[in-house]
């Protein structure tokens, strides 16, 4: 149930955690599943095994999330505020052919101790962590989750003409592993961090270290691969991974 400008407390994550969480799921199962109308409800009498089974695994999933956003933002009295989910925007980027207009949809945005985030969901095997900004230009797949949390951040700023600097925290949620490695699960964190203390990226701006503003090579080089795109005398290239290609509905005509 979206509800921007929400503020999340204890109180309400911990009703979500007891069993409330259950009837915001029978509610999206009815509508994005089911399509009935919102005057359906589901109970014991009308219960299907397939509906069952989605209910029991959406609840697993979301489990350890609520766990989290406890621990992390809602001590002490604390709140975040939650200001919108599956949230659409639409950025024109000047490049060297023209303008284009880059259309992105950002999975959650809140606010929490003062500081905007950008989340992303991931139910895949997607990266968490990033040596260097070569990641985020690598081409590897799994790696694609990390280059998307950190355009999306500068792109918001761009249109919400943020001021210089304005810090914007970028964080992956990734399912898979939010119960067997939750340190890795809940945003975008340094690689072999020598700094324990500061493992986690909370500010796009500085990727690599706290100290070091390297938003403005992550923008430039995110131009020059646009650039690249729109040249006609570069041309396309057949992907060397081939797990790009799983979801991809071109596969079939360019397949070996």
């Amino acid at each position: 149930e979206d509800a921007p400008g929400k503020k999340v407390s204890k109180q309400f994550l911990e009703e979500l955690r007891n069993g409330k969480i259950d009837d915001y799921i029978k509610k999206a199962i009815v509508s994005e599943y089911l399509k009935k109308p919102e005057s359906y409800t589901i109970d014991d009498n009308n219960m299907t095994g397939d509906v069952n089974v989605i209910l029991g695994a959406v609840s697993h999933m979301i489990m350890p999330m609520l766990k989290h956003e406890i621990d992390a933002f809602c001590q002490n009295g604390t709140v975040f505020q939650y200001i919108g989910g599956e949230v659409e925007k639409t950025c024109p980027i000047t490049i060297d052919a023209g303008t284009v207009n880059v259309k992105f949809i950002i999975d959650r945005l809140d606010k929490a101790g003062g500081t905007l985030r950008i989340v992303d969901y991931k139910s895949g095997g997607d990266e968490t962590s990033i040596s260097s900004l070569d990641a985020a230009f690598s081409g590897n797949y799994d790696c694609k989750g990390i280059f998307q949390v950190l355009l999306y951040s500068h792109l918001y700023s761009l249109i919400e003409k943020l001021q210089p600097g304005t810090p914007i925290m970028p964080a992956i949620y990734k399912f898979r592993t939010m119960y067997t490695a939750p340190d890795n699960s809940f945003g975008l964190y340094r690689k072999g961090s020598q700094n324990k203390n500061s493992p986690q990226v909370r500010d796009y701006h500085c990727v690599i270290a706290d100290n070091v503003d390297d938003s403005k090579v992550f923008f430039d080089r995110f131009i020059g691969t646009l650039n690249e795109i729109f040249n006609w005398d570069v041309p396309f290239r057949q992907t060397e991974d081939k797990k790009q290609c799983t979801y991809c509905p071109f596969k079939d005509l360019c397949a070996d």
